[in-house]
C-alpha cells in the first residue's frame, strides 16, 4: 500500500517510514507540514495518510478536512498519530472521521502491525 506520511518531527517521519517499509512492505511518502502534505496527497493518491495534530503551518484536523474534499481520495483510509492522548481529545480527533487515533510515544517496532490492523491486512 501506499501510505503518505505528514509530521513535522524528523525521526517520527524516519522511525514510522522505516516501521512500515520494514514490517509492512508499505511504499512511503513523507511531508513535513501541511502544504506538502496536501501536494504529495494530490500527486501521489495514497491508500492511507498518517497525520500529526501539530503542524508548523496548520493543525492535523484543517489538512484532514482539506483532503477530506479531494474526491481522489475519497476510499483513503486517514489516521492521526498524535501526541494528544486524553480520552475527550481522543474522541474529538476520532469525530473527524479518521480511522484510527495513534498515540504518541508510540513502539516503532509495533507500528506496522498496528497500521496493518487498522487497514485490515
Amino acid at each position: 500500500m501506499k501510505i503518505l506520511l505528514v509530521d513535522d518531527d524528523p525521526d517520527i517521519l524516519l522511525l514510522v517510514s522505516f516501521s512500515l517499509q520494514k514490517h509492512g512492505g508499505h511504499t512511503i511518502f513523507k511531508a513535513a507540514d501541511a502544504a506538502a502534505g496536501l501536494k504529495e496527497a494530490q500527486l501521489q493518491r495514497p491508500d492511507a495518510v498518517i497525520l500529526d495534530y501539530h503542524l508548523p503551518d496548520e493543525t492535523g484536523t484543517v489538512l484532514l478536512a482539506r483532503l477530506q474534499q479531494l474526491p481522489e481520495l475519497a476510499e483513503t483510509t486517514f489516521i492521526f498519530l498524535t501526541g494528544k492522548s486524553k480520552p475527550e481529545e481522543i474522541d474529538e480527533l476520532l469525530n473527524t472521521g479518521v480511522a484510527a487515533v495513534i498515540a504518541k510515544p508510540f513502539q516503532p517496532e509495533e507500528m506496522a502491525a498496528a497500521v496493518n490492523l487498522i487497514l485490515g491486512q
